[in-house]
């Protein structure tokens, strides 16, 4: 078997994980039912050993938003977890027409738009803001939009959402108003 390698296996049993060798594989999901755990794998690829995961998820979702269009006037929404949640996954997508939901990871750090450039006599001028670490609710300052609903599975949802915040790598915006 030709580019067999490492491959990280979560698991339960063997205190959190596994590495294991074989081939590693991207699917992607259609979930056609709201609140429904089944899915039909759409496109399925094998990741080489010289391609990232990101690569290949971006590859997948080009082929999907060429493949869908604009049909029917429906936006597909593809949502990826903490693996995507990041620059390399985000930016290359940006520009295509689906809508793209990544969980970030909890230890992740955003920064907002730099508020007032003074003149500087040296150097380049300010990318970042100030910081918004996840695991530091002093840092979050009042959200641009609140929300409270009330599910009859989860109980009361609270969803509150912060405009404009950007990632170090990609200074550019994760979340735009």
């Amino acid at each position: 078997m030709p580019d067999r390698q490492f491959v990280y296996q979560p698991s339960k049993t063997h205190q959190g994980s596994v590495v294991v060798i074989g081939h590693k594989y991207s699917l992607l999901d259609w979930t056609p039912e709201p609140r429904s755990s089944w899915s039909l794998s759409i496109d399925v690829k094998r990741i080489s050993s010289k391609q990232t995961d990101q690569e290949v998820g971006v590859e997948q979702v080009k082929r999907l938003c060429q493949v869908r269009g604009r049909r029917d006037h429906r936006l597909d929404i593809v949502a990826g977890d903490a693996k995507y949640g990041n620059h390399h996954f985000l930016d290359a997508l940006k520009d295509q027409p689906c809508g793209v939901v990544a969980r970030l990871r909890k230890d992740r750090v955003l920064f907002r738009p730099v508020q007032e450039q003074k003149t500087r006599k040296r150097g380049r001028p300010r990318k970042h803001g100030s910081r918004f670490a996840f695991k530091e609710p002093q840092t979050w300052g009042e959200p641009d939009e609140f929300i409270a609903l009330e599910n009859p599975y989860w109980g009361c949802v609270e969803i509150r959402r912060w405009n404009d915040l950007h990632a170090w790598q990609a200074s550019v915006l994760l979340s735009s108003s």
